[in-house]
């Protein structure tokens, strides 16, 4: 029994730490998400500034690219008050 509720334990704490791949088989353990691609790229989310400021609270550092604008924005301010 001991044995068995150490396996499942080590198994839940191996699974806090881990890193997810796409292109990869062994995604950088520095990393919570390793994109590896030769012929493509990363897409990020298009919204308008309307559909931007509707954005409740906003994390710091969130990143959209404006199709309005036609920027990259990323919120370096608080999610009270971004920037």
């Amino acid at each position: 029994m001991k044995n068995i509720l150490f396996f499942i334990t080590a198994l839940f704490f191996s699974q806090l730490n881990a890193q997810v791949g796409i292109g990869t088989t062994s995604p950088d353990p520095s990393s919570v998400l390793d994109v590896n691609s030769n012929s493509q790229g990363v897409l990020l989310p298009r919204l308008t500034t309307i559909e931007r400021n509707g954005i409740s609270s906003p994390e710091i550092s969130l990143l959209i690219y404006n199709t309005t604008t036609n920027q990259y924005q990323y919120n370096n301010g608080t999610m009270a008050s971004p920037k």
